[in-house]
């Protein structure tokens, strides 16, 4: 997926919902923009349920005739806590979990001209959502806190791609996996690969044949050698690109662009071990939330904390308390070599069967999500602080090793 446009600017807000605002304005709405909370509060002694509510969101999307060429995509960073997306009135999806992305191909729903997005959001603590359905020691505000992205696509596209690979004697083995979205019949294409290092420099560049099957599908590229690459370290936190090219009969269909780093990590009775070094683990908890605004915070005091945490504080790890945290949080993490502890959703309870399902949808959406980020050196796949449920956690384990046999897991016990 290339060349997102940012669809933060220029929503309207409503702090209630009513059917008619699928298809009309009311004057009862404020102009804001994104990241957004649904209310402002104050700096201290407020309820959570000054922000449990059913709010409306509403943006106008303006589609020309080439855009209904293509495929039209929308992609959300982070809705609390359940959302409905609607388009020109007719339901397009829904998505359960304030702290997971979330996508929708809306192309059968727009027509040329302008397009009414809508979106219906229930920001109410619920029992089938992670973290909730008892007592919890954080807030969770409501909104559209993070981005929105705005994608126009080819009928093939790269919905996502980790950056597998083995380190053997020196040399890094890449092995690709790309996760293709293909709305047509099954076809054959090209994928080529371009390594770059810091300075945009060339590094590796290969092609291989592959084959698209229709609807949502992976494929892991056969693997390709790269000699010595230069190590991500915590001292020194060494990253490069990975451009990612579809093409079929010598046309682009798209284009993608992972950044990511090489190293092994292994933890063992002796300690954690980065590239075979020893490293001592001195890190702190980090929750999103800010002042008045809650989660709604942007890119630049997303990154700001990662470098508190490092240069202020000195830590050389952290803890993403208890919930998959912002991409600019980890992306800062990763260039400054901050250690990082991924965690799912939750605090000290287990809920229903959906509940459950919800959970192991965390899991999934975080390892894939967050996989090519090098400081993150560990999953954390149990509710933090919950009580043990063997079935559960031996599904999720073997859910997160199955996704990225890279990395270990853990979870966080009180008893």
């Amino acid at each position: 997926m290339d060349k997102p446009v940012l669809w933060n600017l220029n929503w309207k807000f409503y702090d209630y919902f009513e059917e008619n605002l699928l298809t009309e304005d009311s004057d009862r709405c404020s102009d804001v923009n994104l990241p957004h909370t649904v209310k402002e509060l104050p700096l201290s002694y407020f309820s959570h349920q000054e922000t449990a509510m059913i709010s409306t969101y509403v943006k106008l999307l303006s589609v020309t005739s080439r855009m209904l060429e293509n495929r039209i995509i929308l992609v959300f960073d982070g809705v609390m806590t359940y959302f409905e997306l609607f388009v020109n009135g007719q339901r397009a999806g829904e998505h359960k979990g304030g702290y997971s992305k979330s996508m929708f191909d809306i192309t059968g729903l727009c027509k040329e001209g302008p397009n009414r997005i809508v979106l219906r959001v229930d920001s109410h603590e619920r029992e089938d959502i992670p973290p909730f359905g008892y007592a919890i020691d954080y807030m969770t505000y409501g909104g559209i806190y993070r981005d929105v992205w705005l994608y126009c696509c080819s009928q093939v596209f790269v919905e996502r791609a980790l950056i597998r690979y083995d380190l053997e004697n020196k040399n890094a083995i890449l092995k690709p996996e790309l996760f293709l979205d293909n709305s047509g019949p099954e076809c054959s294409l090209t994928a080529d690969i371009c390594l770059k290092d810091k300075e945009g420099a060339i590094v590796a560049s290969y092609k291989r044949c592959i084959q698209a099957a229709p609807g949502k599908s992976s494929i892991i590229l056969e693997p390709q050698c790269v000699p010595s690459p230069i190590l991500w370290d915590p001292d020194n936190p060494y990253l490069y690109t990975v451009d990612i090219t579809l093409e079929s009969g010598g046309r682009v269909l798209d284009r993608h662009h992972v950044r990511t780093g090489f190293r092994t990590v292994a933890c063992t009775p002796e300690g954690l071990f980065i590239n075979n070094r020893k490293i001592k683990i001195m890190g702190l908890n980090r929750h999103q939330s800010f002042p008045y605004v809650g989660y709604a915070m942007g890119r630049r005091a997303q990154e700001k904390d990662a470098d508190i945490l490092k240069n202020y504080l000195n830590a050389n790890t952290v803890r993403t308390s208890h919930y998959m945290q912002s991409e600019y949080f980890l992306d800062r993490c990763d260039e400054i070599g901050l250690l990082v502890f991924s965690e799912i959703p939750g605090w000290g309870h287990i809920g229903g069967e959906e509940f459950k399902k919800v959970m192991m949808q965390d899991v999934e959406s975080m390892i894939l999500t967050q996989y090519n980020h090098p400081g993150i050196f560990i999953w954390s796949i149990h509710i933090n602080e919950s009580l043990d449920d063997d079935q559960l956690y031996t599904r999720a384990n073997a859910l997160a090793h199955k996704l990225d046999s890279s990395r270990p897991t853990t979870g966080v016990r009180y008893i």
